[in-house]
């Protein structure tokens, strides 16, 4: 029968090498930059699905005056509105539903 390890040193926390340098190996990082905040995603979010819903609407007043002519154009505007609109909903939902967990977490 073969080795299942293949002659794999075993290191401190299980197989693994142990020596350094070599791969596999997990060394200190450098932090990350901070990037954009988990509150400014949010509102950048909500803004781009107003804007959408603004646009579409926009589009739809067009079609009524005859300044755009393709029923597709504005149904595709419209889908995407509301389906932008349906995902920050969930989103909302379950940072709701998070929120609640916490509160019954005991202290």
């Amino acid at each position: 029968m073969a080795d299942p390890l293949g002659g794999m040193p075993i290191g401190p926390y299980g197989p693994g090498p142990t020596e350094q340098g070599m791969p596999g190996e997990f060394a200190p990082r450098e932090p990350s930059k901070p990037g954009e905040s988990f509150v400014d995603l949010l509102k950048s979010s909500i803004n781009e699905v107003n804007t959408m819903q603004a646009n579409a609407a926009n589009k739809v007043q067009k079609l009524v005056t005859g300044e755009i002519s393709s029923v597709h154009e504005v149904m595709i505007a419209g889908e995407e509105a509301g389906i932008a609109f349906s995902l920050l909903l969930q989103i909302r939902n379950q940072l709701l539903k998070a929120w609640d967990e916490l509160k019954r977490t005991p202290v």
